[in-house]
């Protein structure tokens, strides 16, 4: 009779474990308490002791309360439609408007999921239910960190495409011959559909080097003597930088930054 008992007990509590989370369940879990922690707890619950109009948002039973307003209208349980919880946050109802700032105002999906979860009857699982739904169904991926602000933050989700920071480091093998750079660049290029620019003529280089580190135009004299240079050596890339780089017009130049930052103005 007592092993019995004990493994009946145990079935009790996979099945009740197991028990797939309602349509409401998982609206709310991955939808709604999300998005009251965004737009409505800054002024309905974060700080109890500075709830605005009276309308607490932390549970259930205090929205059901309502507020200094409406009271018991706000949530209605499977009436959406009908419930001001729903059409404030549509902005259909004049200096009503929820949230108020129009920054923060919901979009069309966001009221959609209000009024549906109130359609569903509100449910509101307890805080280790809701923990177990997003750990399965939630999409996107979750960053740890060490000092979350909440626990809504610390369990945010994230679309992979966005957190290439957190990608681990892969090591691309480039074909010999190869500028890395150029290999990426081209890749990217073909995957875009796009062609590569035509390479730079040396009168073209030395062009963008002198507005580049003087914003100067070079003389017709320079650009010929670089041109000459350039066909016997590509060293003469480097040797005319540093030629640009030692002139006065290049400090000039770069001080002009500086000047800007500070609003320097002769006026």
């Amino acid at each position: 009779m007592f092993v019995r008992t004990h493994i009946l007990s145990l079935i009790f509590l996979v099945s009740a474990f197991s028990k797939e989370p309602t349509e409401g369940e998982k609206l709310f879990s991955l939808h709604i308490k999300p998005l009251f922690a965004e737009k409505c707890m800054a002024c309905h619950g974060d700080e109890p002791e500075k709830i605005k109009s009276e309308f607490d948002m932390r549970t259930r039973e205090s929205i059901l309360r309502g507020g200094e307003i409406f009271e018991d209208e706000v949530l209605i349980p499977s009436q959406g439609e009908k419930s001001y919880l729903y059409i404030l946050s549509t902005r259909v109802e004049e200096d009503l408007e929820m949230p108020p700032k129009e920054s923060d105002k919901l979009t069309d999906e966001e009221t959609a999921w209000i009024r549906q979860w109130i359609d569903y009857g509100a449910p509101w699982p307890s805080d280790k239910r809701i923990a177990e739904i997003q750990g399965k169904y939630a999409k996107g991926e979750q960053v740890v960190t060490s000092k979350a602000l909440s626990e809504d933050w610390q369990n945010r989700r994230y679309e992979p495409e966005k957190l290439w920071a957190y990608r681990p480091i892969k090591v691309e093998k480039v074909p010999e011959g190869i500028h890395p750079v150029d290999w990426f660049v081209n890749r990217k290029l073909e995957e875009s559909g796009l062609d590569k620019s035509p390479v730079a003529t040396a009168r073209e280089l030395y062009r963008r080097m002198s507005f580049g580190l003087t914003g100067l135009p070079p003389l017709p004299s320079e650009v010929l003597k670089f041109e000459e240079d350039f066909k016997k050596s590509k060293e003469a890339l480097s040797i005319y930088a540093k030629k640009l780089m030692a002139s006065p017009h290049y400090g000039e130049h770069f001080a002009r930054h500086w000047l800007d930052v500070a609003r320097y103005a002769d006026s």
